[in-house]
């Protein structure tokens, strides 16, 4: 997806659209360059960030598909993490029916380690 306003490409909805809101207010393209966004920002945490936060995070990068990355058959509604380890990547989740998150957490071991 691109913004029309600056053509820059957005991989979902919602970057596109906390992108536009720039657009839509009193800053343009031009007048929000020296914002410090992501590591650049003096309240940036890096990979030491809670798991709420980075969820949010990942939502905002990741594209959502209509269906389960890995069933492929219901719709998806978990973002799941893949390694266990929570890192700041957007390839270590996966969108997931409820289904396939539980059974991917008990495989890894995920949800055993955590308590639940």
């Amino acid at each position: 997806m691109k913004c029309p306003n600056c053509e820059k490409e957005f991989m979902n909805k919602k970057s596109l659209s906390n992108h536009f809101r720039w657009h839509n207010g009193s800053m343009n393209k031009n007048s929000y360059k020296g914002i410090n966004i992501g590591d650049k920002n003096g309240m940036w945490k890096g990979d030491n960030v809670k798991i709420g936060s980075l969820h949010d995070y990942i939502k905002i990068h990741k594209y959502k598909p209509e269906l389960c990355e890995m069933c492929r058959n219901k719709k998806s509604y978990d973002l799941a993490n893949i390694s266990g380890k929570y890192k700041r990547d957007v390839n270590d989740f996966m969108w997931l029916c409820r289904s396939c998150h539980m059974k991917l957490d008990y495989k890894s071991e995920i949800r055993k380690s955590r308590g639940k």
